[in-house]
């Protein structure tokens, strides 16, 4: 990401963010508010903090998007949605 970005990015009041993609030095930049984007309903597999769910939530496989569909109502996956959204917001996203 470039200075041209960061001027784009910076003409909007909101900015979507993937936690697991991001440069924390060029975000500092932006002065929108970041959101982060968490997937609900697929198991993306990223790689934040020490948050972890067991392939029993998996109710099927996406062939398009190459991921696992997810019982959005399991116990286990809500603790895992909730880990994610602690481990984005001591990011800071």
């Amino acid at each position: 990401m470039d200075d041209a970005v960061v001027e784009v990015l910076n003409r909007y009041d909101h900015v979507v963010v993937d936690p697991t993609n991001v440069d924390w030095g060029f975000l500092s930049r932006i002065r929108a508010v970041k959101v982060s984007y968490l997937d609900l309903g697929e198991y993306v597999a990223m790689e934040l903090g020490d948050c972890a769910v067991g392939r029993g939530v998996f109710v099927g496989y996406d062939q398009l998007w190459g991921r696992h569909v997810v019982n959005a109502s399991s116990p286990e996956w809500v603790e895992y949605i909730k880990c994610q959204v602690r481990h984005v917001m001591e990011m800071g996203v």
